[in-house]
């Protein structure tokens, strides 16, 4: 199915989003990041900080698309500039471990506060990022577990033996990516506690 007409852009990026579509992805970097990095670099942040920023952003506006209820209400600049702003917010409130938040920032956040789901992104990224470390066939064996397919489907779809065996190499794929995240001091910060079940 096209894409709308670049010409009537909300629709043009939110169907982009959505479908993940690069070529509107980079659109939106380039129309959309230069007002984002600079409000983050005039707030103690560097261009790479600006980079996460970004990308959080869209993923965020990516959850807030499956919600039936969505409907945006100014420009998609606007928003986007909106979102960015409430995720460099979450991230150096984090850091410093205490609020900071301007008249300006208070007012947003008085608003449909994404505070939530820019820590389910970060702690996305953080999963995601693990995961990649393990061998190429735990990442295909977890990767079928976390989205719900059965032992059965999961043994069938890696050519394994038999749904035992499958069970077997889930759990030690598990057992490898536990090791990982609990060796890293950002599990901690990002969980608050040292149980890495709460990443499924």
């Amino acid at each position: 199915m096209p894409l709308p007409d670049p010409t009537d852009s909300e629709a043009y990026y939110l169907k982009g989003i959505r479908e993940r579509n690069p070529k509107v992805l980079r659109q939106m970097y380039q129309a959309f990041f230069p007002a984002l990095r600079k409000h983050v670099r005039a707030n103690g942040g560097s261009k790479e900080d600006a980079e996460d920023v970004f990308q959080d952003t869209i993923v965020v506006i990516f959850r807030k698309l499956e919600s039936p209820e969505f409907s945006l209400r100014s420009s998609f600049g606007t928003y986007v500039f909106a979102i960015g702003k409430r995720v460099w917010l979450h991230k150096i409130s984090r850091r410093s471990k205490r609020p900071q938040t301007s008249l300006e920032d208070a007012a947003i956040l008085q608003s449909e506060s994404p505070d939530l789901q820019v820590e389910r992104t970060e702690k996305y990224r953080f999963f995601r990022e693990k995961l990649k470390q393990l061998g190429e066939g735990c990442q295909h064996v977890l990767k079928l577990f976390f989205a719900g397919e059965s032992m059965a489907d999961i043994a069938k779809k890696m050519g394994f033996a038999s749904e035992g065996y499958a069970k077997k190499r889930k759990f030690h794929c598990k057992q490898q990516l536990t090791k990982l995240v609990k060796a890293d001091p950002r599990f901690r910060e990002l969980t608050g506690t040292t149980n890495p079940s709460a990443y499924g």
